[in-house]
């Protein structure tokens, strides 16, 4: 066994799964990254692309008066948030299918096993998020509290496909029974580890944002002094503290990820405790 394992398997308050995602994050931080790396390396990539082409073009209809105008722009941002979905599927995979192979060996990480699972359960996970994205993107926009309680509910469904070998519309349902009586505990957790995630990620996208903004004048609501996007993605230096901002909220989205499995381990043990033996025993069954 890893002498520095952790184990998922027990019931944790809000400040054990924070101390438990961080010493998690730090004691596997390399090889668990590396595995979701050379896991969605092209999505990423495709993402990245996407979120260019995305910005580029709302740049440009912004430089001509027209944000919402133009073809190009509804495109790329169909583009952008589809893509964006794919990108965080595949990540969200790779590291359910690392956590699952880390808690059935006891730390000890089998990377054959992590790889044939996250091919089995990347159809899965893909279509539970494109289901939860539209389910979610209603709830906000139909009135913005339904929206909060479903992206409550269905942080730990891919975690019910990964950890119970349910299907895609199994875990969508089974989420909301799952999460009944522990919705405002999740809540909160998601709530601190969100506000954490959101002044992080300000902090560290601050030269970009400051860079962007000073470019020229350049400003979405100031067309008369903004810079065309040809000029704006010209800049070497833009673009690469761009990506870097991208990246970063990659890092911070499966950061979210480790959180989600805490937070379902937690209610697991809190509905039918177990010896750790059994949960990972149970873990550790691939879906026939």
């Amino acid at each position: 066994m890893n002498e520095n394992y952790i184990e998922f398997s027990k019931k944790r308050d809000l400040g054990t799964i924070i101390s438990d995602t961080l010493k998690f994050l730090r004691t596997e931080g390399r090889p668990f990254f590396t595995s979701i790396f050379r896991a969605s390396i092209i999505p990423m990539i495709v993402s990245i692309a996407a979120t260019l082409y995305y910005t580029y073009t709302a740049t440009e209809s912004s430089y001509l008066g027209s944000v919402f105008g133009s073809g190009e722009y509804l495109l790329s941002m169909l583009a952008y948030f589809g893509t964006l979905i794919v990108v965080n599927a595949a990540m969200s995979n790779s590291a359910l299918s690392y956590i699952k192979s880390y808690a059935s060996n006891r730390g000890i990480i089998d990377y054959e096993e992590v790889q044939e699972t996250t091919k089995s359960k990347f159809n899965s996970i893909l279509g539970l998020s494109f289901l939860n994205a539209i389910v979610m993107a209603v709830g906000f926009m139909l009135c913005f509290l339904p929206g909060i309680y479903f992206a409550v509910v269905l942080s730990v469904s891919g975690c019910l496909i990964m950890f119970d070998n349910l299907g895609t519309f199994d875990a969508f349902g089974d989420a909301f029974n799952f999460i009944k009586g522990h919705w405002w505990d999740t809540f909160g957790v998601l709530f601190v580890v969100g506000l954490i995630i959101i002044v992080l990620s300000i902090i560290l996208n601050l030269p970009a944002t400051i860079y962007q903004f000073g470019s020229d004048g350049f400003s979405l609501f100031n067309l008369e002094n903004s810079v065309s996007a040809t000029e704006l993605f010209s800049d070497p230096i833009f673009l690469i503290l761009t990506v870097i901002s991208y990246l970063l909220n990659y890092f911070f989205h499966i950061v979210g990820v480790v959180v989600s499995a805490f937070i379902y381990f937690d209610i697991k043990e809190q509905k039918d405790p177990s010896t750790p033996r059994d949960i990972i025993d149970t873990i550790g069954t691939d879906e026939a």
